[in-house]
């Protein structure tokens, strides 16, 4: 309950210090990793990206549900939030790096493509112009029948950027799925699914 309460102010902190990049005042609550998590289907995954692993949230959750020889590397731009992520999962590939550049790491580690992505990037805070590379991205390296998991807040759900990340997502993906609300999250939130 220590560790929580510290990765809570350490949390939001860095939110107050960088409210562009950190999308929310406090971590993903269990609630809404375990939503990600169920929908996932990380068992049968070889090959795990996670876009913005703030703290370690999800990535506590999709350590435990790894399959034998899995390869999971996260991404965060913020440099406090990955050495956090590197101490506390060892056996994480852990980069401070923008999500838009996966393609050079996956050339580093010798990875042609991604069975299962999960982004806690701030969709609502991005342009168009952000929006689409980012998809296109991440689109062309998710293996056909591979799976995007993010999630959106409800109170961004009218915004014009959220809906125009919506409509990026129609065009895009062949199937799209949106679960029911996470109410025990803080900002209330639901979990987009995308297979390609």
């Amino acid at each position: 309950m220590i560790t929580d309460m510290h990765d809570i102010i350490m949390f939001s902190k860095e939110f107050l210090l960088h409210p562009t990049t950190v999308s929310s005042i406090v971590p993903s609550s269990k609630a809404l990793s375990s939503t990600i998590i169920d929908k996932a289907n990380l068992k049968n995954a070889k090959v795990i990206f996670e876009l913005g692993c703030g703290s370690g949230a999800i990535t506590r959750d999709i350590v435990s549900n790894l399959s034998d020889g899995a390869v999971f590397i996260a991404f965060d731009t913020n440099q406090t939030f990955t050495k956090i992520v590197k101490r506390k999962y060892p056996g994480v590939i852990v980069i401070n790096d923008f999500a838009e550049n996966v393609e050079k790491y996956m050339k580093q580690y010798s990875i042609d493509k991604a069975d299962v992505i999960i982004s806690s990037l701030p969709w609502a805070a991005f342009s168009h112009v952000a929006q689409s590379r980012l998809l296109r991205i991440i689109y062309r390296i998710l293996n056909p029948g591979g799976s995007f998991l993010t999630y959106i807040y409800l109170h961004t759900f009218v915004f014009p950027s959220q809906n125009r990340f919506r409509k990026i997502l129609n065009r895009k993906f062949k199937t799209i799925n949106i679960s029911n609300a996470v109410w025990a999250n803080l900002p209330p939130a639901a979990v987009i699914r995308c297979i390609r």
